[in-house]
C-alpha cells in the first residue's frame, strides 16, 4: 500500500485547487486552517493512516458540534 506524508507544499497545493474550484477566500482561508492544524499534528515524516484522518474529522466534529 503506498503510503503519503502531508507536506506544506500539499497545502500549496491545496489551496490552489480550492481557488481554481472558486471557493471563497473564507472558505479558503478556514480549510487551511484546519488542513495546517492537522498537519501540526503528525510528526516529521509520518505518514497519513486512515486512523489519522477518521480521528481528526471525529474531533473537528465534536469542535464543530450544533449545541442546543
Amino acid at each position: 500500500m503506498r503510503q503519503h506524508v502531508l507536506e506544506h507544499r500539499d497545502l500549496a497545493a491545496f489551496r490552489r485547487s480550492l481557488q481554481v474550484r472558486e471557493r471563497s477566500q473564507a472558505t479558503v482561508e478556514k480549510y487551511l486552517r484546519e488542513a495546517e492544524a492537522f498537519l501540526q499534528t503528525l510528526r516529521p515524516g509520518q505518514a497519513v493512516t486512515k486512523e489519522l484522518v477518521l480521528a481528526w474529522k471525529a474531533a473537528l466534529a465534536r469542535r464543530y458540534a450544533v449545541s442546543t
